[in-house]
């Protein structure tokens, strides 16, 4: 794995809340454009585990 000190919790406390639709396009553009160093999410719910269908709503 690498390590670049520079994006280590760059996003956390980030206040997007006065972002409208366009300002949000051009900030995820904008990130993913100088990369990233990872992205890690969840699809489970509730009990869900993984190997178990994942269910949407």
């Amino acid at each position: 794995m690498s390590y670049r000190e520079e994006k280590i919790k760059s996003l956390i406390a980030s206040d997007y809340t006065d972002f409208n639709t366009r300002k949000l396009q051009d900030h995820c553009s904008s990130i993913l454009e100088r990369g990233m160093h990872g992205l890690c999410f969840s699809p489970y719910e509730g009990i869900q585990k993984p190997g178990g269908e994942i269910k949407l709503a």
